[in-house]
């Protein structure tokens, strides 16, 4: 894709119009124990707070359809050339 045929403009003009309806569809696609009901609370603390009533884990193996299909995959990677350190975590993904 060429910087020509970039979404980002239409995506950020989609955040700016409605933040929390665009948080909300990207909160579809998390594996959640608790689905918030609250996309952002104002009231929590200084900055309010995200999912403040969700609750959900993304390292863990939550055997869904959707990570089923993606096998024994590390759920984890961490690379780093400027330490000349990489390791992947025991957790997979399914």
């Amino acid at each position: 894709m060429n910087a020509g045929e970039s979404r980002y403009p239409e995506t950020y003009a989609r955040w700016q119009r409605d933040g929390q309806a665009f948080w909300a569809e990207a909160a579809r696609d998390i594996d959640w124990y608790e689905v918030p009901k609250r996309i952002f609370d104002p009231n929590a603390g200084v900055y309010g707070r995200w999912f403040a009533d969700g609750s959900a884990t993304p390292a863990e193996c939550r055997r869904s359809p959707r990570h089923a299909r993606r096998g024994p995959q590390p759920a984890i990677v961490y690379d780093s050339p400027l330490a000349g350190t990489s390791a992947s975590s025991p957790t997979t993904v399914c």
